[in-house]
């Protein structure tokens, strides 16, 4: 993955280690055999005329739209296409005016979100919501569900109550797992929220003086 420096925010440049994952990725599916086939020909100048140009307009093609489902599961692009990647590469031309460019980023960041599933912040957190998921034990929830998952064992939500609101008498401990902490332990581990968590860091990071 790019590596993200202190100052260079949220865009850099595409390293060589990940354009030789991508590569990796493409020359090992069968789904890509006729873009590489194609290249190739047009590398070695053996097609002619609507042959080549056939090969040309191959080549044109997102790359998004051919690796979307790569024969392997772990893929560099299975993992950006399925939203556990936060970083996705997109090619420049500099030499454009930047109101031109600005326009046309934007409409790609569009595209690319959907494609990645990886929405943008819709707000800031703050104090207010790292109490909440205290007060609630939503990282409490967390670790007894994988530790349990690990071991293979359940823990049904009256137990899961007891455990984490064990002075709390009054309410029923199935309900307050069921209704409350249980989404808001989803919510916090989805793809969204953990960007947008980490995306929040590094701004407040970039903002303290050095």
């Amino acid at each position: 993955m790019p590596k993200k420096s202190e100052d260079n925010r949220h865009v850099g440049f595409l390293e060589i280690g990940h354009a030789f994952n991508l590569v990796d990725d493409v020359r090992q599916s069968t789904k890509c055999k006729p873009f590489v086939e194609a290249w190739h020909n047009l590398d070695q100048g053996s097609l002619k005329n609507s042959a080549r140009q056939q090969a040309l307009d191959l080549m044109k093609t997102s790359i998004d739209d051919v690796v979307t489902n790569l024969n392997s599961p772990t893929s560099t692009w299975n993992s950006i296409l399925a939203g556990s990647y936060d970083w996705v590469s997109a090619t420049i031309d500099i030499t454009a005016p930047d109101e031109v460019l600005f326009g046309d980023f934007k409409a790609w960041l569009s595209k690319a979100r959907e494609k990645t599933r990886i929405g943008a912040p819709k707000r800031k957190f703050t104090k207010k919501d790292f109490q909440k998921w205290s007060d609630y034990q939503v990282l409490a929830y967390l670790d007894l569900s994988i530790w349990a998952f690990v071991d293979g064992m359940t823990i049904t939500n009256y137990l899961m109550g007891e455990a984490l609101f064990p002075h709390e008498k009054e309410i029923d401990p199935t309900e307050k797992i069921r209704q409350t902490v249980s989404p808001l332990a989803k919510r916090l581990v989805s793809t969204e929220i953990i960007y947008s968590l980490a995306a929040q860091e590094h701004a407040e990071k970039l903002e303290k003086p050095r």
